[in-house]
């Protein structure tokens, strides 16, 4: 047994008392516990709100918080993540323990955390946009845009706010047990107590008498509590002396977070002073206890899902069309660290290279896989928009009073523009006489092949199609007048040079041709094409495309094409660039919607050696489909001796869960 570090909450310092597990009173049992580590106390005394009325057992669902608390959630979120861990070893150890929720649980508390993580970062670029707009000079547009900030900002404040009440219902329940109070020479036969507990707007109230031999009656000795996540647990304790003479022994507020373990603990509060008289408690927590199966809190109205407050969070808009203010709120959050952003906000100008940038942003957030692919390349994509809006910075400074033409000037304000050779005259060939800062996608295509098709001896029309497609993120239609509707700016081409570090727009185009021919051979339905093409790929065409097309045939039935494939991956295992490529491609087929793309995405990381992918790998192990699952095991397989470990690992909790719940592994018991 170890002591809780608790705060009398008369004083203003707090300590930690460690003490023997034989007190007076208390009745001991050979049950094995995991000995816990000093309880913490909270940061601030906490004094007990009073009560109209206390009940002997009451639960109540506390409703949201008005105002966040992120680091508190982090502390929690960290305790039950190493809480879980935990139980997740007891569970194999112990197969009679092992519970058919548990790996699902993970899962969906890493997914709570990563929405939640999601919304903070949304509500402090938020914050920062409404700071620099109310510093502006009032102009009708910086009011717009300050009124949309301000929106935004609240409407992520109460999802905070709504998510971490969610939180709280995930986090299983606490069972409480009395055992006794301890006191050396301070408890005597006769004596009677009255225990209070207050833990947010749970109560818990208990009487108790000290008689002979040391032993304790007490008239309620289990409560079970619900774990909450900015609420601390308040213990009073008062001795009875007569009707109407009670003395309070101590009041204290400890620190609950350390409660999430495997195994029960026995924990003792120090209620007085010195220590000298202890509360002595057993505590399990139970992650899968939920509201419905008939624990004591069975009576709280429920919140809608954890799942459906995420989903009716990220739904509120098509994944290809998010808010505005999402966008530029993810940007700014990074681009804040300049002093001298706030000059955006304070001309017409910059109302105008705003709206230039809601355009911008060889469709920025959506939803990600849970295996984090698509939210790095969106995150990498939103660090080279925090650098766009530095340049419009700079644009809106020279004249911030009001809109000027575009001038060729500006072009020499994107910086990979003039670094990449051809790429300035092909935007000027592309704007003509027009805007400098957009032109239709279809002229964009026209101009490419008018300047480029010399270059390129044979499907020309593909490449280029090919290149305003990957500028664009997203696909054109083939024909029609919809591609005039289309536009490209100048900041996305600026993007799409950068990010791919071209320095030479004829070898770029010549090099993007080789990969859009790879792919093209690797289609067909000729054996000898892709063959042939897999015999000695150029290294420019085994990119994010390419690599995802050799991939792919790792499942042809042809023995000889899935062979060629093969061999093309594992040439790539010794050479550390490339590998690096087709490492991340390879990942991102572990998030693709179709079931044989995933099975060949693992095949792939098996060919490039990829010990880096285990913790995925793993992840498919456990939920996904079963071809998958069995494709990501084989991988694990030849991984090393990490590899072969995280495969045991996997086994062993599973063959746990088909032991369990086999026919005949269950033991019945009659009435």
């Amino acid at each position: 047994t170890m002591s809780l570090s608790i705060r009398p909450v008369r004083r203003l310092t707090s300590r930690s008392i460690t003490r023997s597990q034989s007190f007076t009173g208390v009745n001991t049992h050979n049950k094995p516990y995991r000995n816990l580590v000093v309880f913490s106390t909270p940061g601030l005394s906490r004094k007990p709100s009073r009560a109209s009325r206390l009940f002997t057992m009451s639960i109540k669902a506390n409703p949201p918080p008005k105002v966040p608390q992120p680091e508190r959630l982090d502390e929690v979120y960290e305790a039950l993540k190493k809480g879980l861990q935990e139980r997740d070893y007891e569970c194999v150890c112990l197969c009679s323990q092992v519970l058919p929720a548990a790996f699902p649980l993970y899962s969906q508390i890493e997914e709570f955390y990563e929405s939640y993580c999601m919304q903070r970062r949304l509500r402090d670029g938020a914050n920062k946009m409404v700071k620099a707009y109310t510093a502006s000079s009032g102009s009708k547009e910086a009011k717009e845009s300050l009124a949309e900030a301000s929106k935004g900002y609240k409407e992520y404040t109460e999802n905070m706010c709504v998510l971490e009440n969610d939180f709280e219902n995930q986090l299983g329940k606490f069972h409480i047990k009395m055992k006794g109070l301890a006191g050396f020479a301070r408890l005597c036969a006769g004596d009677q107590y009255e225990i209070f507990m207050k833990y947010g707007r749970q109560r818990w109230k208990l009487r108790g008498r000290i008689e002979i031999n040391a032993k304790q009656v007490w008239d309620s000795e289990e409560i079970v509590f619900q774990p909450l996540i900015n609420e601390f647990l308040s213990v009073k304790v008062t001795e009875l002396k007569s009707l109407a003479n009670h003395v309070v022994v101590g009041s204290v507020s400890c620190e609950t977070k350390d409660l999430f373990a495997a195994l029960p603990q026995m924990v003792a509060v120090d209620i007085n002073d010195l220590g000298t008289i202890k509360l002595s408690l057993e505590v399990t927590w139970n992650p899968f206890d939920k509201d419905d199966q008939g624990s004591v809190a069975s009576t709280v109205n429920k919140p809608p899902s954890i799942n459906k407050r995420i989903s009716a969070i990220f739904d509120q808009t098509p994944p290809d069309t998010p808010p505005l203010r999402v966008s530029l709120a993810f940007a700014l959050d990074y681009y804040s660290s300049s002093c001298e952003g706030c000059c955006i906000a304070n001309c017409n100008i910059g109302h105008f290279f705003y709206k230039c940038f809601v355009l911008f942003v060889f469709k920025c957030l959506g939803k990600f896989g849970p295996l984090r692919c698509g939210e790095m390349y969106a995150l990498d994509r939103l660090l080279r928009e925090a650098r766009v809006l530095e340049i419009i910075r700079r644009v809106t400074k020279e004249n911030p009073q009001k809109i000027r033409p575009a001038t060729e000037g500006d072009l020499c304000l994107i910086p990979a523009l003039g670094l990449c050779l051809g790429a300035v005259s092909l935007w000027q060939e592309c704007v003509g006489q027009g805007s400098m800062y957009s032109v239709s996608a279809e002229r964009f295509l026209n101009t490419l092949s008018t300047i480029y098709a010399g270059l390129l001896p044979e499907r020309a029309e593909a490449v280029f199609l090919c290149l305003v497609e990957r500028v664009l993120d997203q696909r054109l239609p083939r024909r029609g007048s919809s591609r005039d509707n289309m536009m490209v700016t100048l900041f996305q081409l600026w993007s799409y040079l950068d990010s791919n570090a071209v320095s030479d727009m004829d070898t770029h185009i010549i090099e993007l041709a080789k990969e859009v021919w790879l792919v093209q051979n690797l289609t067909s339905s000729d054996q000898d094409v892709i063959v042939n093409a897999l015999r000695r790929p150029a290294e420019c065409s085994l990119r994010r495309e390419g690599i995802h097309a050799v991939a792919k045939l790792l499942k042809d039935p042809r023995g000889k094409v899935s062979a060629s494939a093969s061999s093309v991956l594992r040439s790539l295992a010794a050479q550390p660039r490339q590998r690096k490529q087709a490492l991340v491609s390879c990942l991102e087929l572990l998030e693709d919607e179709n079931v044989d793309n995933r099975v060949c995405g693992c095949k792939a990381l098996a060919c490039l050696k990829a010990k880096e992918s285990i913790d995925q790998l793993v992840y498919l192990c456990r939920a996904d489909k079963e071809e998958v699952r069995d494709a990501a095991k084989q991988t694990l397989l030849v991984l090393g001796e990490e590899g072969k470990m995280a495969h045991r690992h996997v086994e062993t909790s599973q063959d746990s869960i088909s032991r369990l719940f086999a026919p005949g592994s269950m033991a019945s018991t009659a009435f």
